[in-house]
């Protein structure tokens, strides 16, 4: 009897078609996983080499601004009235009075010490004497014709200088005779009228761009941006590696500190671009460059990642891949489990089986399901029963919930409020009722469940019957895609958006302005002498400041207004139908408003602010350069001030 029923089951096309629908659906379960596992690795490594092409192309507009302020400074200074009285003093007698020497080295000690220069040396045109020097290694009356000083980099210096009779900047260099460490030189000519009169050089030291390069929003826990010259030494410290390869290091020794990677080949031979590359740590890198080109050097601006930490993140993504295809194929083959066994209950075996063997059947289904099944009694409700999946879940035994009610095991429901979820089932105006909500186990611990609950005819009394499905996992993820779309467009610290959230937002509001043909003004600001909170007080207090003030900026903001960090102590603000004039005069509200702020443990803190209308057909990093130059302006006026561009 047992080998024929085999028999008729195995020649039952219903199962067969079954059976092959349950090969298929797996089948596709699998091919997807895999087809989308691979896809997102690909879709991570380009993601991760267009960040660090734009952090690239950032630190390359952030240094040209660098040296085109260290430009200013310089030029501004060989036109300030003491160096142009002081020169013309130590050319009609060397042996200026000591009150003008003095008066001259307080005001150039000020000005160094305040723009972070190490020294400063005026030259004559003629011969290359030293003039004037506020460094005793170099002192006065020293001569750059001398033997031990005519082929410094120092020298050609001065000499391109006087010859072309315009600024100059030198590359970082160690320079025999004067400065043993690795630093830069810039100068200019001191003209009065037309003639030129005398060379202006100022010394920055040799890790002057380090606070541009160690800059690392966005790079992760192994990213890293640093500047290699033209001889492969660098220009820059290295945030990894900065007891071997940094600017002082690679000068002193640059046979082992040199940095000759593919990537800093083709930056130094003009070209910009991207590439997978061993780095000068012997380390697999994602590697984003390109040159930085001024006319007396060339330096490759290189932006990596470490390619293990992709594939760290890339392996946890494809395991959540397979999980997720796991448990789908799960649910599937439980489907298909209980499509085939509706078949062979209904096509071969239930012809067969006695009605009392059926109804035994089915309560053990009920009883062996994963998801909770309970029955409680319409009036008292109390559990009658709990099937083994409940037992399980919730850690108690069947007589101790056959002594509770619905609500002892959901915190979220009183009493009276769960009479009020199930009128709808008494009073017939629902059949079912759909609810998430929290189940709490008997130790104490909760995890989400979807409940179905409706109203059945249980040994011939109406009953309420529940299914409980666990659904912890799914609200896990639901709440760690949350989290993860906050981390890509909130700035950590602020909580207001980032920059890249920011440009997208500036599209989007560039392209409604167009369309209502509106007006669009950008605001532009910083934190004026930052760098020496955070030196005074720490890097802790200067996190406070950034907190405190984002949050008066944003409360004095409207909701139409688009508020975000742009980097370090700058923040930019986008405000959509305003025009030029109004946007001045919202800045200098603001402006007024942080001046007054008193921040616990650190003061009064000002901001200096660049304001532009918007040109709606720009891209967002020419509107930041027109609102930079009156961010500029304002702190060559003084800082706190407002100035439009």
């Amino acid at each position: 009897m047992t080998r024929q029923r085999h028999s008729r089951m195995l020649r039952n096309p219903q199962l067969l078609i079954s059976l092959f629908g349950f090969f298929i659906l797996n089948l596709a379960i699998a091919s997807v996983a895999y087809v989308y596992s691979q896809k997102s690795a690909s879709l991570l490594y380009a993601q991760t080499f267009r960040q660090l092409r734009s952090i690239t192309d950032f630190k390359h507009h952030k240094l040209e601004l660098f040296f085109s302020y260290r430009t200013a400074d310089l030029q501004a200074l060989a036109g300030s009235e003491t160096v142009v009285n002081l020169t013309a003093t130590l050319q009609a007698d060397a042996g200026a009075s000591t009150t003008v020497r003095e008066s001259s080295r307080r005001y150039l000690k000020r000005f160094l010490s305040e723009y972070v220069y190490t020294n400063a040396l005026l030259l004559d045109t003629e011969q290359g004497h030293v003039l004037y020097s506020t460094n005793p290694q170099l002192p006065e009356g020293s001569d750059f014709n001398a033997s031990s000083l005519v082929s410094s980099p120092l020298a050609r210096l001065w000499r391109e200088i006087v010859s072309t009779g315009t600024t100059q900047i030198g590359d970082i260099h160690t320079h025999p005779g004067y400065a043993p460490v690795p630093s830069m030189f810039l100068g200019t000519p001191v003209t009065v009228g037309a003639r030129q009169t005398a060379v202006l050089i100022l010394e920055l030291p040799g890790n002057a761009v380090n606070e541009i390069m160690h800059f690392r929003s966005g790079m992760g826990q192994t990213g890293e941006s640093y500047a290699v010259g033209q001889d492969h030494l660098m220009r820059s410290d290295s945030y990894l590696e900065p007891t071997r390869f940094s600017v002082a290091r690679s000068f002193a020794r640059p046979g082992s500190a040199s940095v000759d990677t593919a990537a800093v080949t083709e930056a130094l031979a003009g070209r910009q671009g991207r590439t997978l590359i061993t780095d000068y740590r012997g380390k697999r890198v994602l590697s984003a460059y390109r040159p930085f080109t001024y006319p007396n050097f060339t330096w490759a601006i290189i932006s990596e990642i470490d390619e293990s930490e992709l594939t760290e993140q890339i392996d946890k993504v494809q395991r959540d891949v397979y999980v997720l295809a796991l448990i789908v194929s799960l649910i599937g083959s439980t489907l298909a489990y209980f499509i085939i066994r509706t078949i062979i209950q209904f096509s071969v075996v239930r012809p067969l089986q006695q009605s009392f063997r059926r109804a035994r059947e089915f309560e053990r289904i009920i009883n062996d399901s994963l998801n909770e099944i309970y029955i409680f009694d319409r009036e008292d409700l109390r559990f009658s029963y709990a099937n083994r999946g409940a037992l399980l879940n919730t850690g108690y035994t069947l007589e101790e919930l056959c002594q509770m009610t619905p609500p002892a095991i959901q915190p979220e429901f009183a009493k009276d409020h769960f009479r009020e979820l199930i009128a709808p089932l008494l009073e017939g105006k629902q059949e079912q009722i759909a609810v998430e909500t929290v189940h709490e186990r008997k130790d104490g611990s909760r995890y989400y469940v979807d409940v179905r609950l409706q109203l059945m005819l249980h040994e011939h009394e109406e009953k309420f019957v529940v299914v409980a499905n666990d659904i912890t996992e799914r609200k896990r993820a639901e709440q760690e895609k949350e989290h993860f779309y906050r981390l890509s467009s909130h700035d950590h610290l602020t909580q207001i958006y980032n920059r890249q959230k920011f440009e997208e937002l500036y599209d989007k509001e560039c392209e409604r302005t167009r369309r209502y043909d509106g007006d669009l003004a950008l605001i532009l600001f910083d934190i004026d002498h930052f760098k020496s909170i955070n030196d005074t007080f720490g890097h802790q207090a200067g996190d406070v400041v950034l907190q405190v003030l984002t949050r008066h900026i944003s409360d004095a903001l409207r909701d139409s207004d688009t508020f975000a960090r742009w980097g370090g102590e700058e923040f930019v603000i986008l405000l959509p139908h305003t025009d030029l004039k109004t946007a001045v005069a919202k800045a200098e509200h603001l402006r007024r408003t942080l001046e007054l702020l008193s921040i616990d443990g650190v003061g009064t803190v000002t901001c200096s602010f660049g304001v532009t209308a918007v040109n709606l057909f720009a891209p967002v990093a020419e509107t930041i350069h027109e609102a930079d130059r009156g961010l500029y302006r304002a702190k060559a006026e003084g800082r706190n001030r407002v100035c439009s561009a």
